[in-house]
């Protein structure tokens, strides 16, 4: 059997774990009122939280929901649902950290799975880097350039 590449860039991914069952948050609405919804992702925290929602559209975005979220400012666990929302990026590339993986940086297509849990996040004005652990045990640092980042929180918009 050959191994072939399959090109996914035209199609759109939605995985939500069996329940709650709810609508993402900015689904509908245009990318200046996503991006006034969305909280500074220094304000809160998802480190080791285990998703239970996984979204992404080739090439546009990607959201990755939680049912809570840690807050740095009140220094306080949030109940609820939270989103990690990633969008508008310029360039997305992708580099598998296991033994098995090779450590070269591709194109996010080539190497995203579904997101289980975001282990660390870190950004400054042009970058930001995402290390992830896929449902199937991989573990990836995500990096984008020039995206619009933060954290939605549908339920109290």
């Amino acid at each position: 059997m050959e191994n072939t590449l399959q090109d996914f860039s035209s199609c759109s991914l939605h995985f939500i774990l069996p329940e709650p069952v709810w609508e993402r948050p900015g689904a509908g609405v245009g990318v200046a009122e996503s991006i006034k919804a969305m909280k500074d992702l220094k304000q809160f925290s998802v480190d080791d939280g285990v998703a239970i929602g996984f979204h992404y559209q080739a090439g546009k975005s990607i959201a990755i929901d939680f049912d809570g979220c840690y807050s740095m400012e009140s220094k306080k666990y949030l109940d609820g649902l939270c989103s990690l929302t990633v969008e508008n990026w310029a360039s997305a590339t992708a580099i598998h950290l296991n033994l098995d993986g090779d450590g070269k940086e591709r194109p996010l297509e080539s190497v995203l799975g579904i997101i289980d849990m975001v282990l660390a996040i870190e950004s400054d004005e042009s970058s930001l880097q995402l290390w992830v652990e896929t449902i199937d045990s991989r573990y990836l640092l995500l990096k984008f350039r020039n995206a619009v980042a933060g954290f939605t929180f549908p339920e109290v918009e």
